[in-house]
């Protein structure tokens, strides 16, 4: 399904990876689908580094529980949208 939509995807399996492709061309990012819970810098903590630099990026939350607290530190560091899993395809896109 993805490789049929209009959208280029490209993933990352270090959060911290994303942040330094992201510092090198903010531009070449419209929108970021990040894991609430990953190694190194948790969701919510790189949505805050990116939104940094590009305070209009949309970035929407992914996680399998998303707890209150959670909802509420991710809507301060500027996540526009939440997803719980599991999510189809076709959900995301």
């Amino acid at each position: 399904l993805f490789s049929r939509s209009p959208f280029a995807v490209a993933t990352y399996n270090d959060p911290r990876q994303l942040v330094a492709e992201f510092e090198r061309d903010p531009a070449g990012f419209d929108l970021v689908l990040t894991d609430l819970s990953m190694p190194g810098l948790d969701g919510i903590a790189l949505a805050g580094r990116l939104r940094a630099l590009c305070p209009d990026l949309p970035i929407v939350l992914f996680s399998g529980n998303i707890e209150p607290a959670a909802r509420v530190a991710a809507t301060a560091a500027g996540i526009a949208e939440m997803v719980e899993k599991p999510a189809s395809p076709r959900t995301l896109l």
